[in-house]
């Protein structure tokens, strides 16, 4: 018997052990057990993609001819099957081992490999050497169907850009655009995508043995609306929109078939003719053991407390997070922070007001992700720790000295990439006065992402200076295609910091007290922002993802994040778009800057910290490139790859699961990252910002009057917020 969880190799970090804690016969060597969370099985939503492999070792008393059996769940693909390929010693022993599958059910069940009539499958093994037994994600039977809708999809995708350029984007309803004389092929194209979708949705209800199911209902409503489509010629184009609708959720859905999710709770090598039961918990045995759960949860401690609080040695950390991300970090604060350390960790899910809990003297020691105002909106009111401080703090005694240790210089230089833009600094945004109140632990950046091949069919090159975007664009307007440009009017995710920066200006005087908004070089950054948009016809809000994957707006600038779900849930366009850093300006001496405004989240210590050189430990210890690496592939493997992290660590960043070539692209535009520093009373800029923006993109004013005219109030506000707290 090898239980699921001790398995020796896994092929990605994102696959780890799991818990059960609502059935008490899922099998762990420690047993289980209603109060304490333990690790009893493997698989999950993190061993889902085709290719992921775990590797269990074992050893067989005496040479011979085994069965295999499994105890498994597979609840996660709704009334299908989960297939895995199976090897020994890194062969496959027999074909039917490539194609193994995992029906659906509720509860956890247990299959004998074998032809189904009762008859198992034997693997002859030998004594005295350790096998290896690895089960990898596979198709199976649905492969063929996977990659007909896949490809479907994409011709399905290239139908409707071809309609688009006819009509645009928003057709006119009582218009005739004779679609089907315009594009050659239409009626054949359009009849060959109903019958090929037909096809499909009855060959995944034969493979799913449930006739109308939840995926054959969602193909066939596809297929219906083309039929209408047909049926009407002259008003096809009133179908545009559902055409759209269903393409989408088709195309999803063809992603989401390929995740062929299942878990493991043990497997066993038996002798041909030892009895392989499932032991499964009786009712009562159920009923008692939820009921002792239930009777635990009065009396848990939901604040997750670990080390030596005997001694005092224990800070208290506040994270506004989802449970599953503050699990992970417990976990890894028990088996690694504290261990090391000797620092018990009291760590908090809360939301509460920093300013209310640090008045009731209540709040933490310690805040992760805090949004980028609040370091000096605290410090302003003397409620955060200085870390430059720790420049003379010996790590190895954990006392401050007279001499200069470059601690907390030496831990910065772990968010500063190497060749990095030298105006990069990562600390300035928690900057106030001479005081450094937090540094960041996640970054977060604009990427220009462009289809190949749309490109390609144009002869277009990828655009690296914003005139040349507009070039580009305008081909595609041409063509009834749109580029989308985004509409942020924050300072640090907007694009009119960027472009000021690029142009060579800045954002606030050189002493902090004012913005330069209303200067010549902000105005200038501001009319060319909002040309976009009044001159050039980019639209003002658009679904960049989905119109990115049809090709009706084949390039825009998006957060670098948008690659990960491209990259997982867009399968049709795979290998057919790019993400490259976004464009520069032209500067005098003819070179280009693509500087770009920094975003994300710190983390600091507050005053009310009974002991900040544990804090300090903490905080070396949390943005750390192992921690954060952990960290992310932990919550990869229970939110899946939406949960990796944008982390400020540029180590971690780089080992993470992106390709090689993702990797130059994300460094080189993180090289190019100009941080803006924050001040009291910001938030009015970026209010002032929204205020100039809408007025002339929506009310058509004066772009000058209006940057001047609320750079005026933000200034007026920064102003007050001095003068309110006597900052000199």
């Amino acid at each position: 018997k090898v239980e699921g969880e001790e398995s020796a190799f896994k092929s990605t970090f994102s696959l780890v052990p799991q818990y059960d804690q609502g059935d008490p016969s899922v099998s762990s060597k420690n047993g289980s057990d209603p109060y304490k969370t333990r690790i009893n099985y493997m698989g999950d939503l993190n061993w889902k993609a085709p290719g992921e492999k775990i590797t269990w070792k074992f050893t067989v008393p005496e040479s011979g001819s085994y069965k295999l059996g499994f105890r498994y769940k597979q609840n996660l693909v709704v009334n299908g099957i989960s297939y895995r390929k199976l090897t020994i010693d890194g062969v496959q022993p027999f074909a039917e081992a490539g194609n193994i599958g995992f029906e659906y059910g509720l509860d956890w069940e247990y299959k004998e490999f074998g032809d189904g009539e009762g008859n198992p499958y034997l693997i002859y093994l030998e004594a005295g050497k350790e096998h290896e037994l690895a089960m990898e994600v596979a198709l199976g039977d649905l492969a063929k169907p996977i990659d007909d809708l896949t490809d479907l999809m994409l011709k399905v995708g290239d139908l409707y850009r071809k309609m688009v350029m006819i009509t645009g984007s928003t057709p006119d309803a009582s218009r005739d655009y004779e679609l089907f004389n315009q594009i050659p092929g239409f009626l054949d194209s359009l009849q060959e995508y109903s019958d090929e979708l037909k096809r499909i949705a009855a060959e995944t209800e034969k493979l799913a043995g449930k006739k109308g199911g939840t995926n054959a209902s969602s193909i066939r409503a596809f297929a219906v609306i083309i039929d209408e489509m047909i049926a009407h010629k002259h008003t096809a184009h009133q179908y545009m929109s559902s055409y759209f609708s269903n393409y989408t959720s088709v195309s999803a859905l063809a992603y989401s078939m390929m995740d062929m999710g299942v878990n493991i709770d043990y497997f066993e090598v038996a002798a041909p003719d030892y009895e392989l039961t499932n032991p499964s918990s009786s009712w009562w045995d159920k009923t008692k053991f939820s009921v002792s759960r239930f009777l635990a949860s009065f009396n848990s401690n939901y604040n997750s407390v670990s080390g030596n609080a005997e001694t005092g040695e224990v800070v208290t950390i506040w994270a506004n997070w989802g449970r599953d991300q503050i699990r992970v970090l417990n976990n890894l604060l028990e088996s690694s922070f504290t261990p090391s350390t000797g620092i018990g960790v009291n760590l908090q899910l809360s939301n509460a007001s920093y300013v209310q809990a640090i008045l009731s003297g209540r709040g933490p020691d310690c805040s992760l992700n805090m949004p980028r105002t609040t370091p000096v909106d605290l410090a302003l009111r003397g409620a955060m720790v200085d870390l430059k401080q720790f420049d003379y703090y010996n790590a190895e005694t954990r006392e401050f000295t007279e001499e200069y240790t470059g601690d907390f210089t030496n831990t910065v230089k772990r968010f500063i990439p190497d060749n990095a833009n030298p105006k990069m600094n990562p600390t300035l945004p928690y900057t106030f006065q001479d005081g450094i109140y937090a540094i960041p632990d996640t970054y977060s950046f604009n990427m220009l992402f462009y289809r190949t091949d749309i490109f390609e069919e144009y002869g277009l090159e990828v655009p690296t200076t914003w005139d040349e975007y507009i070039e580009v664009a305008s081909v595609f307007y041409r063509n009834k295609l749109e580029a989308c440009m985004p509409n942020s009017t924050t300072v640090d995710t907007g694009i009119l910091p960027t472009l000021i920066m690029q142009m060579g200006g800045d954002i606030y005087n050189e002493k902090l007290s004012g913005t330069l908004l209303a200067t010549g070089t902000s105005i200038k950054a501001f009319e060319f922002w909002t040309d976009f948009y009044t001159e050039y016809g980019f639209p003002i809000t658009a679904e960049f993802y989905n119109r990115f994957r049809l090709g009706i707006m084949p390039m825009g600038i998006q957060p670098y994040t948008l690659y990960i779900q491209l990259d997982m849930a867009a399968q049709e366009i795979n290998g057919k778009w790019k993400m490259v850093p976004i464009p520069g300006y032209v500067t005098e001496d003819g070179s280009v800057n693509n500087v770009q405004a920094g975003a994300g989240s710190g983390c600091g210590i507050l005053k009310i910290a009974k002991n900040p050189k544990l804090g300090w430990e903490f905080l070396k210890w949390w943005t750390s490139a192992d921690v954060q690496l952990n960290y992310s592939n932990n919550c990869e493997s229970i939110l899946g790859v939406a949960g990796r992290v944008t982390t400020s660590n540029v180590e971690a960043l780089t080992k993470m699961g992106w390709n090689n070539e993702t990797v130059k692209q994300l460094l080189a535009q993180l090289r190019m990252i100009q941080e803006v520093p924050e001040v009291p009373g910001s938030y009015y800029t970026s209010r002032a910002i929204y205020q100039a923006y809408w007025n002339v993109v929506s009310n058509g004013k004066n772009p000058k009057d209006m940057l001047i005219q609320w750079a005026e109030v933000a200034d007026s506000e920064i102003q007050r917020k001095r003068e309110q707290y006597n900052v000199k």
